[in-house]
């Protein structure tokens, strides 16, 4: 499923969790805590964590800023996301 204008709630869950667990694994690869994170962002300790635990909705200007700091690509997270429905 490459469409994301065609996902159910039950699948845009399921996307939100993976990205959250994918940007919690570029931060451990990179040696950051929530913190430095949080301050490269601009933002709370509190909402990293919201993000990781997906209890937060990433924008996409905060997904390519955190990408950005996390070095990580943002189509390298979507195709990972998507792989684990295979």
């Amino acid at each position: 499923m490459d469409n994301l204008l065609f996902v159910d709630s039950h699948e845009r869950e399921r996307l939100q969790r993976e990205v959250g667990r994918a940007f919690k694994l570029a931060r451990l690869r990179a040696g950051l805590t929530q913190g430095e994170v949080a301050s490269l962002m601009g933002v709370t300790q509190p909402w990293v964590s919201k993000v990781e635990k997906s209890a937060r909705q990433l924008g996409i200007v905060e997904a390519w800023k955190l990408a950005e700091i996390l070095d990580v690509d943002l189509e390298k997270i979507k195709a990972a996301c998507f792989e684990r429905e295979l």
